[in-house]
């Protein structure tokens, strides 16, 4: 068989060798990988990959610590419920043991009374036995021996009688020493029981009225000092910041406080009442609590419901949870304050600059400070305080009026104006008890015939603002009050805010 030649592997013309191209890729890859863009994404990649581990890794964390509150939160339930139990059945068996001695030393006097007359019967009768023996002479002998012998009978008697009497006595004497016992342990276990509780803060009433009025003076004249500033012409014609800021506070809307895009005073003064109405319900919100374990929860309602029946449990209920993981309500409180913080700074973000910003935010921080320092002795007194917005509710139409800083002497009002409210800015506090509120202070109110809200109408384009509701003067007395003015009485129901 004859053998074959194998063709021969000739390139074509015009195209590189395998050798090359291959040589070419190599190179092109080097280049690529030398860039530094590519760098900066290899560098990103892994960087997204990290962030989404460590977001797992938060996520995990996060599950447990709500689990954790969930389960702290049963037991502190539970060991609530069980101390009320304790708590009631002590007080229960202290009432019935104190009945039961009041009794037994009554009847322990009755008896010694009792006692006292027959022994004086006894003395009768034995004066009448000798007078008997000294008249034997006119008596004969039978008479005389039947009536010794009734005599003796009637001794011996009364005798059988002081005997049971003396023995029913120290009968009395062991009970009334077994129920003090029984009453010394009641009282231990009361005081065993009022050592779990956080304890009670005695506080003079008109110190912390005063101190609570206060309060809102000074948050009033640390806001003026920052809100009183110009703001920057760009904000002032940016017209999507205001329609923001008035959308957002809903205070505006809802009280139609109007709020002029301009740096007037008239401007000025209608933002600082809309920020200190804001700040007045967050600090109410997140502050003025019985306690600060729980988040978000009806507590604050269901402990004022109790109070009104029984302000004694209350009192008790509370000073428990106030006794409860201290730390924990530490930490809860600090995350409070920082939540008034940015929920009342963040109506401000676009309006002031940077530094005014800041400025706000560290004012803000110092007037929660103030308000836990003058809420804890109330938070922990024995008599139930409640802040509340809304007086109507409780029957309570009177009010005093908003003063701005600088009014001095007589507040000044429209006479052409109706004397409506347009916002309550800040709350009275109450006394709770007896089914009662029983109102320390007044609510502050913005009134539309005040001349600096007349003056930002003015800058304000025509629209139907007119409140529909009209307020009339009121005699009526009260021990404090929030605003240095003379109190006033709603003609109609306002319009009151959320709480």
């Amino acid at each position: 068989m004859s053998s074959e030649t194998k063709p021969l592997l000739v390139p074509l013309q015009g195209m590189p060798s395998p050798c090359d191209a291959f040589e070419s890729v190599i190179k092109n890859i080097t280049m690529l990988a030398s860039k530094p863009d590519l760098q900066n994404t290899v560098t990103l990649l892994d960087e997204i990959n990290h962030r989404k581990r460590q977001n797992e890794i938060k996520k995990e964390e996060l599950a447990k610590v709500q689990n954790h509150l969930e389960v702290d939160k049963r037991k502190m339930e539970a060991a609530m419920q069980a101390n009320l139990e304790i708590y009631e059945k002590v007080k229960r068996d202290q009432k019935c043991i104190e009945t039961e001695r009041d009794s037994l030393q009554n009847l322990h006097a009755e008896k010694v009374k009792d006692l006292e007359e027959r022994a004086q019967e006894v003395e009768s009768l034995q004066a009448t036995v000798a007078k008997l023996q000294s008249d034997h002479s006119q008596e004969t002998v039978k008479e005389r021996d039947t009536k010794i012998e009734n005599l003796h009978g009637e001794g011996s008697t009364l005798r059988t009688t002081l005997n049971d009497q003396r023995k029913k006595n120290e009968d009395l004497k062991k009970e009334i020493t077994l129920l003090h016992e029984k009453g010394q342990k009641a009282q231990s276990q009361l005081d065993n029981l009022e050592s779990f509780t956080f304890g009670y803060t005695e506080v003079n009433e008109d110190e912390m009225l005063d101190e609570f009025s206060g309060l809102w003076e000074y948050a009033t004249n640390e806001l003026f000092v920052i809100l009183n500033q110009n703001l920057e012409t760009k904000v002032l014609s940016d017209k999507l910041i205001w329609d923001k800021f008035r959308k957002d506070s809903e205070l505006a809307v809802q009280h139609r406080v109007l709020l002029p895009s301009s740096n007037s005073p008239a401007a000025k003064a209608m933002r600082l009442v809309v920020i200190l109405g804001i700040l007045a319900r967050e600090l109410d919100k997140c502050i003025f609590q019985p306690t600060y374990l729980l988040e978000e929860s009806n507590l604050r309602e269901i402990l004022c419901t109790l109070a009104e029946k029984d302000h004694e449990k209350e009192s008790f209920c509370r000073s428990l949870l106030l006794s409860i993981d201290n730390d924990a309500q530490q930490g809860s409180l600090q995350l409070r304050i920082q939540a008034v913080v940015r929920n009342v700074s963040s109506y401000l973000y676009d309006a002031l600059s940077e530094p005014q910003y800041s400025e706000i935010r560290q004012c803000i921080e110092n007037i929660a400070q103030r308000a836990v320092k003058i809420w804890r002795p109330i938070q922990s007194s024995r008599k139930r305080y409640e802040p509340d917005f809304e007086p109507l509710k409780w029957g309570d139409d009177e009010w005093c009026p908003f003063r701005f800083p600088g009014d001095v002497g007589k507040l000044e009002l429209d006479p052409n104006v109706r004397n409506d409210n347009l916002l309550t800015v800040f709350p009275r506090i109450s006394l709770v008890e007896d089914n009662k509120r029983y109102p320390q202070t007044f609510v502050t109110q913005l009134m539309k015939s005040q001349k600096l809200c007349g003056a930002a109408e003015q800058e304000m384009p025509r629209e139907a603002t007119s409140p529909k509701l009209g307020r009339m003067s009121s005699n009526g007395q009260r021990r404090k009050s929030i605003a240095q003015s003379t109190p006033h009485q709603n003609g109609g129901s306002s319009f009151l805010e959320r709480s």
